[in-house]
């Protein structure tokens, strides 16, 4: 079986209106709403956000809604559900079952409410399991409480409105934004269901934005404004610069080359983080991940196969390099570029895993991002092999050694597929099983198709191994 004949893509599939002639998610909700109110709304539209697909398992997609009420002139409703569709009946009615058994928090909507026909709850945000503490944020009145003195905030008035939320990862954590007034300055604001994760982000900042503040690296990082223990809450400052989903389709080497000298700093900071991190323990989380793409399409289980054999025998026999304090969870999507900052260009975000351990992981992630946005977005392959060719002469002029290539193309193998799993197939965004393909192709690319290089290098390799 493939994904073709997976419930839950079905159920994708209606949410997204691909169903011909069956009610919409909207005609569900409407219903749902009726019940708890009492009287049918006048108009409902949904929007689908980001989802997390797991093939033959489960989908969580969260969707922001509009309700105008039907009663008078009642001014339209905002709200945050979370959808839990599942392959398996009973996992989904035993969860509405907890969830109806859970005292409501505040909010407009029902709480939560049941889909039979398609095995799906639906809540309604704060509600949502495990992630109480977003209650605190998303409550006007409640958040007021967790913001710190004035001074923290120079002498403008705070906006005491709610902050919006950008991004929720159920158990995990929640990312909202916060524009205080009359300045418009931004601030971030952080949920995170792990007490001990919460506290060890708190250090991690403060220990780094201190040695920024010192002159120790020429890169920004986050100010904590406050956190609070208790909400498992932090408030932080936000990061002038572009994303690297915009900087990456420009395909300038200036760029890059400050991405890998900031990167050359972060790792030469001299401090041992909290955690630490392993090959082990990265080869099992690509396993586990690996499982889902092999569900959805059967066709590259002996692919992969073969492509984990070689990864796990390579990480046996490559020798072991220096460790370094590394970001731990580096994607594109935390490097920020700012051209207006003079010689603080470059920014890093969310770090929630820095960590001790081969600081290749990092610089590994960065360029397997580039490789998968250069394929979706459809760049010119010699411009993106001179970007990359730039990231690491920058890494290397900065932190004064060479990068051990080897080690290098096995960082960029695993996060190739690791980013097939995470952006590709989770998202199940257009095109996503032909990405998953290339991202397969390419993780084969750098394990075979060229000689592992040594170290003594020039960076004309590089290009030659990413075209």
């Amino acid at each position: 079986m493939n994904y073709k004949e997976d419930p839950v893509f079905q159920t994708v599939q209606w949410l997204r209106g691909h169903t011909a002639g069956a009610p919409t998610f909207e005609d569900a909700f409407a219903a749902a709403w009726r019940d708890w109110a009492g009287e049918a709304p006048k108009d409902v539209r949904v929007s689908l956000g980001s989802a997390s697909y797991e093939p033959f398992e489960r989908v969580r997609i969260r969707v922001e809604a509009t309700v105008v009420p039907g009663h008078g002139k009642a001014e339209a409703r905002h709200l945050n559900l979370l959808v839990h569709a599942y392959a398996d009946r009973k996992t989904a009615e035993a969860e509405f079952a907890n969830g109806r058994n859970n005292p409501a928090l505040r909010g407009d909507g029902p709480p939560v409410f049941f889909l039979s026909s398609r095995r799906m709850v639906i809540w309604t945000l704060p509600n949502a399991p495990r992630l109480d503490a977003l209650d605190g944020v998303l409550n006007p009145r409640l958040f007021q409480s967790l913001l710190p003195s004035e001074r923290a905030f120079a002498e403008a008035k705070a906006n005491c409105d709610a902050p919006v939320l950008q991004r929720y990862s159920p158990s995990e954590s929640a990312l909202l934004t916060w524009d205080r007034n009359p300045d418009g300055e931004r601030f971030y604001v952080k949920v995170v269901a792990d007490t001990a994760k919460a506290a060890a982000t708190t250090l991690n900042l403060r220990e780094l934005h201190a040695r920024g503040e010192h002159g120790e690296f020429g890169f920004s990082v986050p100010r904590l404004v406050r956190y609070s223990p208790e909400q498992q809450t932090l408030i932080i400052s936000e990061v002038p610069g572009r994303p690297f989903a915009e900087i990456v389709r420009e395909t300038r080497t200036a760029p890059f080359q400050a991405y890998g000298k900031a990167l050359a700093e972060l790792h030469g900071i001299p401090t041992a983080p909290l955690s630490n991190w392993s090959v082990d323990r990265e080869l099992t989380a690509l396993r586990q991940h690996m499982r889902a793409v092999r569900r959805a399409l059967p066709n590259l289980n002996k692919r992969l196969d073969v492509v984990l054999g070689e990864l796990e025998r390579r990480a046996r026999a490559l020798p072991s390099t220096p460790p370094t304090s590394i970001h731990g969870n580096l994607w594109g999507d935390q490097l920020l570029y700012n051209e207006e900052a003079g010689t603080r260009e470059v920014g890093i975000l969310d770090f929630c895993d820095w960590c001790f351990g081969d600081p290749h992981f990092d610089l590994g992630r960065v360029i397997a991002h580039a490789i998968h946005a250069a394929e979706t977005e459809r760049l010119p392959k010699p411009a993106l092999d001179a970007c990359i060719a730039a990231f690491i002469a920058g890494y290397e002029e900065t932190s004064g050694r060479r990068l051990h290539l080897a080690w290098l193309e096995w960082h960029i193998a695993v996060a190739l597929l690791l980013r097939a799993k995470i952006h590709t197939l989770q998202q199940i965004g257009e095109s996503w099983t032909e990405h998953l393909d290339f991202t397969v192709s390419k993780a084969e690319h750098f394990l075979w198709e060229r000689p592992s290089m040594p170290a003594q290098r020039n960076i004309a390799s590089i290009r030659e191994n990413v075209a």
